[in-house]
């Protein structure tokens, strides 16, 4: 840009011509007075270009940018007026593409707390005792790690609630019965007989409350059950242990199998089946069921109607169906239900000629 205005000054020997007056303005240079050459050394030196016969500073003061030009034959000073342009430029094009960043920047830390902002309010929720909802985020981010956490522990809480009304129930239901026995047997008169009654009903309460805590266990706890192999006569034999049936009720069991051992939690596994016969005998028609043991199957058979609904329907907590109502709080099934999912195992149930079966596969 300088070196042809240059040459130009050379060919005329030195002498600045309105051409080259011209020439320079049209590139937005003002040709300052030489005697403000000594100035130069206040300004800051941007740069400096030296070549064998003429060296070119750049200088900067303020906005403006100052050209110093030395040759053998002249030494000229320029202010290149364009400079406080580019800035003007420069500073807007970079203040567009700050704003451009900025607005960006807050788009996107907006869409990353957003979900925050929902945990907040599930959070809030879950302290006014509401613990139906969902709070799972698809990501791999911190807060959508946190959110997935507390997702976990919200239904885990929610489970745990569950349990304890599910607890709650079965103890109002299943200790009814001998309260009431317990009740009748103290107005009758002093006798052996009724002592040993007595002791049966308190030895029945026993039962029911470690049971008890075995369902609550079960139902609240993520841990992994004790399992071992057992003969399945003895859990049956000790499933009758825990039963407190009418006067009138019967069980008979055929063990077709004597030697069929089965890997199961002894505890767990008894309740589920005490629960299966006492189901058994509580909705025949005749107050009696058949137990039987067989190569891959255990039974429980009683005479009865055809169940109304799918199975699986009773498999949830406090169903019955009408006809039910004052025998039944609807906990049976759930419990056995959830009993054999840790056992890997399944409930099955056929009604054929009058008879209700009731099996688990083994």
């Amino acid at each position: 840009m300088i070196r042809p205005v240059l040459h130009e000054i050379k060919n005329n020997n030195g002498v600045i011509t309105s051409e080259v007056k011209k020439r320079l303005e049209s590139l937005n240079l003002e040709i300052l007075n030489v005697k403000n050459i000594p100035t130069i050394k206040h300004y800051d030196n941007v740069c400096t270009l030296s070549m064998p016969r003429y060296r070119i500073r750049v200088f900067q003061k303020g906005k403006h940018y100052y050209i110093s030009v030395r040759t053998p034959y002249i030494y000229l000073l320029l202010k290149d007026n364009n400079s406080d342009i580019r800035s003007s430029k420069f500073l807007l094009i970079s203040l567009f593409i700050i704003t451009i960043v900025l607005f960006i920047s807050y788009i996107y830390i907006i869409r990353k707390l957003y979900p925050l902002k929902l945990l907040q309010d599930k959070i809030k929720k879950l302290g006014e005792g509401e613990f139906d909802m969902d709070c799972k985020i698809d990501g791999k981010d911190e807060i959508s790690n946190l959110s997935n956490e507390f997702d976990k522990s919200i239904k885990n809480l929610q489970k745990l609630k569950n349990s304890r009304n599910i607890f709650l129930r079965n103890i109002m239901h299943e200790l009814k019965t001998p309260i009431t026995k317990g009740r009748f047997l103290t107005k009758l008169p002093p006798s052996e007989q009724n002592r040993e009654k007595m002791e049966r009903v308190f030895l029945r309460l026993e039962a029911l409350i470690n049971e008890f805590a075995s369902i609550e266990e079960l139902i609240s706890s993520q841990k992994d059950f004790e399992k071992k192999p057992y003969y399945v006569f003895d859990i049956i034999d000790n499933a009758l242990d825990l039963l407190l049936f009418e006067e009138d009720g019967f069980v008979e069991v055929e063990n077709l199998c004597e030697d069929k051992k089965i890997e199961v939690n002894f505890k767990l596994f008894s309740i589920a089946v005490k629960n299966l016969i006492d189901n058994a005998v509580k909705y025949s028609i005749d107050k009696k069921a058949v137990v039987k043991i067989t190569e891959d199957r255990i039974l429980f058979i009683n005479r009865g109607e055809k169940l109304k609904f799918p199975l699986e329907k009773y498999f949830e907590p406090f169903f019955k169906e009408e006809s039910q109502a004052s025998q039944s709080f609807g906990l049976g099934l759930y419990i056995v239900h959830n009993i054999l999912q840790i056992h890997n195992l399944k409930l099955h149930y056929i009604h054929e000629n009058g008879l209700n079966k009731f099996y688990i596969e083994i």
